[in-house]
């Protein structure tokens, strides 16, 4: 299943770091927007049910770590992507990717990137 797009900011955050307490994670979280200390928990407890992180205590806190390497997950919220609005077919996601007429920024792309 596709994490959210709150899910995912909070893999990304941990991914970063490597593991996060719910404070350490919730504080990072703040600096974009308000949120409540127990959305954040409660989204980190639906990802330890989800399997996408794990939980450890340390001290009277609990230290949340990630499943999957950010490569896997992204590969797979891909696979789910083009099965679920290509059919299955890479062929017709890169054909639609290619008639985007707005520019698409180079970050991550590395070098050499496909002409159109």
């Amino acid at each position: 299943m596709v994490p959210t797009r709150k899910e995912l900011h909070i893999m990304r955050i941990i991914w970063k770091r490597g593991e996060s307490s719910v404070r350490d994670v919730y504080e990072e979280m703040r600096k974009d927007r308000r949120i409540a200390y127990t959305t954040v928990m409660t989204q980190m407890n639906l990802l330890v049910r989800k399997r996408r992180l794990t939980k450890r205590q340390s001290g009277r806190a609990f230290v949340y770590i990630a499943v999957g390497s950010k490569e896997q997950v992204l590969q797979e919220i891909v696979e789910e992507f083009v099965e679920q609005v290509f059919q299955g077919s890479v062929r017709n996601l890169v054909r639609t990717a290619r008639s985007i007429s707005r520019p698409v920024s180079g970050a991550g792309l590395g070098t050499g990137c496909c002409p159109r």
